[in-house]
């Protein structure tokens, strides 16, 4: 995955002059499409065991989308009497339809949906998986034990005192971060106060960064290696003690 951001996202994120967030999506979900497929096999989700979620959001109906893996037919897994048909797309379309943030990149058409990017709604997905594991998988509260790993949470977005207009106030595009790292920390808060001890969320603080700014690709991979030193062992106990 680091290689892949390394690699790619100096080519992805390459600003273009004539695409401006006004007219048209800033970045061509082809070239997204094109390094999906460079580093993802040919894969259909039906053929991934492993029980898997991919979270997007659907802009016809106002709500969220959740693509499911092959893993959830698997009734040694489950106890859920939901037989609804898995919509079987390849991994690689999918995770372009969770990838395709507002102002981004345009949204994917798969089937009838219109599907936009899944942090739209949960961009932390704890309690979407909190919700799968009590009421799909039949597991008791007391059985779950979560690690989370967050992208890192930004701080001081918003002066107290400024002009509150679309561009003036809220930073036009930056309000898509603001709403993204709001929906990420109440989840979190929201999953400790049901998991408590059975929860342990990983998600340094960081300065406020544009979510395309591959300018901050090598201070992001310091602050992670930093983190893992740091957290390493409080990490290692909590997988041990569950287990």
């Amino acid at each position: 995955m680091v290689y892949l951001f390394e690699k790619e996202a100096p080519q992805l994120f390459r600003k273009k002059w004539y695409r401006h967030p006004l007219f048209s999506s800033r970045y061509t979900k082809e070239l997204l499409a094109k390094v999906l497929a460079k580093h993802l096999p040919e894969l259909f989700l039906n053929d991934i065991a492993t029980p898997l979620m991919i979270t997007c959001s659907d802009l016809i109906n106002g709500s969220g989308y959740v693509f499911k893996t092959g893993g959830y037919r698997n009734p040694a897994l489950h106890t859920s009497n939901d037989s609804a048909p898995l919509l079987n797309v390849r991994l690689r379309e999918a995770i372009l339809a969770s990838c395709a943030a507002p102002t981004f990149f345009d949204p994917s058409l798969i089937g009838n949906a219109l599907l936009s990017d899944g942090s739209l709604w949960a961009s932390n997905p704890s309690l979407v998986a909190l919700t799968e594991a009590v009421s799909v998988f039949g597991r008791n509260m007391d059985e779950l034990r979560m690690l989370s790993i967050g992208t890192g949470r930004s701080q001081n977005m918003y002066r107290k005192h400024r002009k509150w207009g679309f561009l003036t106030g809220w930073g036009g595009q930056k309000i898509i971060s603001y709403l993204l790292t709001v929906q990420s920390q109440t989840a979190a808060e929201m999953t400790k106060s049901l998991l408590k001890e059975n929860y342990l969320r990983v998600n340094p603080q960081i300065d406020f960064w544009e979510l395309d700014g591959v300018g901050q690709l090598a201070h992001l991979k310091s602050l992670a290696s930093r983190d893992f030193e740091r957290l390493a062992a409080e990490i290692e106990t909590f997988i041990r003690s569950g287990r």
